[in-house]
């Protein structure tokens, strides 16, 4: 009877157990803690908020957000499943004052959503890529700013800001800065057997899976992502 290769299941464990404790060291060092705020030890001011009911489309979580954070904020995007429209449970946001976090935590920070019958609770920790510039420098290049407006992220003027007339308008994104990131973003998807942005809506299940460096981010980000998307794939598709 022919020997066939046994599978290292010492080196696989051990690739699990290491994603894990990776993946456990980011999330604590992502926990939203209320008084570093406000004791200026913990100066960043992009969260991710999770746990969204997946009916919420953007301009719905943008009044839930204005609620508390209305003129405080300068950046959202909410990521949406291109297979069936809805969103993948949840968002990015940029405040523009660290301090101006701990409204929106009071908020919503462990409370229920109160719509579309979720019994969901909103949970909050840091976002990896900090702030308004390095979020434009991410995306602005990035295939997903080839799509239709609403799954694009938002860039919002504030109350504090250049035009404070305009607090709470979407302004303007960056066009792309960096052809060749844009065409490396679009190819990637492609390479994978996916197909380029606006190829049509039956082909949005297989957009959805898209890895490309260029959408995520650094590779912290990609896999702080991807291991929430897997810990929560039965329930993508729910809105409860």
């Amino acid at each position: 009877m022919p020997a066939y290769p046994r599978p290292d299941v010492r080196r696989q464990h051990a690739s699990r157990v290491n994603r894990m404790s990776l993946y456990g060291v980011a999330s604590h060092h992502n926990h939203v803690d209320v008084g570093s705020i406000r004791e200026g030890t913990d100066v960043r001011t992009t969260i991710m908020l999770r746990n969204i009911p997946n009916k919420v489309d953007q301009a719905m979580l943008k009044r839930i957000v204005d609620d508390s954070s209305w003129g405080k904020y300068d950046f959202m995007y909410l990521r949406i499943d291109f297979a069936n429209d809805c969103n993948v449970g949840y968002a990015f946001i940029n405040f523009v004052d660290p301090l101006d976090i701990i409204d929106f935590v009071n908020a919503r920070g462990n409370q229920r959503w109160n719509c579309f019958k979720s019994d969901k609770v909103a949970e909050i920790s840091y976002a990896t890529i900090q702030g308004k510039d390095c979020l434009v420098q991410k995306f602005r290049n990035s295939s997903v700013m080839l799509e239709a407006a609403h799954y694009r992220p938002k860039l919002f003027y504030t109350s504090n800001g250049p035009v404070p007339k305009l607090a709470g308008q979407e302004e303007p994104f960056p066009q792309p800065d960096n052809q060749s990131k844009m065409k490396r973003s679009c190819e990637n998807a492609e390479h994978v057997g996916l197909f380029t942005p606006n190829a049509g809506q039956h082909f949005r299940d297989e957009q959805r899976r898209r890895r490309s460096q260029y959408d995520r981010g650094t590779r912290l980000a990609a896999l702080e992502e991807h291991e929430f998307e897997t810990a929560n794939e039965p329930y993508m598709h729910y809105s409860r």
